[in-house]
């Protein structure tokens, strides 16, 4: 952690950018936006739906091109950082150059890994779902079985999202600091998040602890839209958007140090 802070502190420029990165990111979604619940005639309009999706999908495309430069440059400064490199200006250029692309593909494939994720998730929820069907029709011996069942399938879900998130949160730095493959940083990364789970588990706890003050930012500024508010005025909004990136830019700082030292073990 002292490393993490240390880096933070000497390279400015690396918390900068982050801030930015996240008001970009903050300004390209809200940018205009309608908010409002579609009417019923709306919904079976072929048309209107089109241009939803359409619109929608450019808004996730220029963020999808804005992350991958953003991180492509964030990424390189940490990754010299971690190994006691000097940075320089032009090192942002290099960060795109050389690995834009294959944050590009990471980013992507987030995509079918969470979908997968959340299959098995649903696949483990059956269980408890099935067992509630004779309870709830007043079955008490099903009782005792169907709690025992929901605290398991709890315990196994929350595990899931934690080694999830540790999963994600070490994948593209291991593109920075083991090999540029996209597959075999997952796979590698992968191996030293398990031999390392219990040392994580604070920082998986933190980064959901982000991801749902990001969320409720989010949230916030769809209600002002639906509310007819500019949420670019809001300071507290903005408020938000700069302290969850100085959270995030952290925990993604933390992540780089650890996977240096323990790659470095392991390679």
């Amino acid at each position: 952690m002292n490393k993490t802070i240390a880096i933070l502190a000497k390279h400015k420029i690396i918390l900068i950018f982050h801030i930015l990165y996240s008001a970009l990111v903050f300004l390209v979604f809200f940018y205009n936006r309608s908010v409002q619940i579609p009417t019923l005639d709306e919904l079976t309009d072929i048309a209107y739906i089109q241009s939803v999706l359409s619109a929608e999908t450019k808004r996730i495309l220029i963020i999808w091109v804005i992350s991958g430069l953003f991180y492509s440059m964030i990424y390189y400064l940490i990754a010299k950082s971690v190994r006691d490199k000097k940075i320089y200006i032009w090192d942002l250029g290099k960060g795109i150059t050389s690995y834009a692309f294959f944050v590009l593909i990471g980013l992507l494939m987030l995509i079918p890994v969470t979908v997968i994720f959340l299959l098995c998730i649903g696949l483990l929820s059956i269980p408890s779902v099935l067992i509630s069907v004779p309870l709830l029709s007043g079955k008490e011996s099903f009782f005792i079985p169907a709690i025992i069942l929901w605290v398991v399938t709890f315990i196994f879900i929350i595990f899931g999202i934690f080694l999830f998130t540790l999963y994600v949160a070490f994948w593209q730095p291991g593109i920075f600091l083991i090999t540029k493959n996209v597959f075999s940083a997952f796979k590698r990364t992968n191996r030293i998040v398990k031999d390392h789970f219990w040392k994580l588990l604070g920082h998986a706890i933190l980064s959901i602890i982000h991801f749902a003050g990001l969320i409720y930012v989010y949230i916030q500024a769809l209600i002002m839209q639906y509310k007819s508010a500019d949420p670019f005025v809001s300071i507290p909004l903005w408020i938000g958007i700069i302290l969850l990136s100085i959270f995030s830019i952290g925990l993604k700082t933390y992540v780089f140090v650890f996977l240096h030292k323990n790659s470095a073990l392991e390679y």
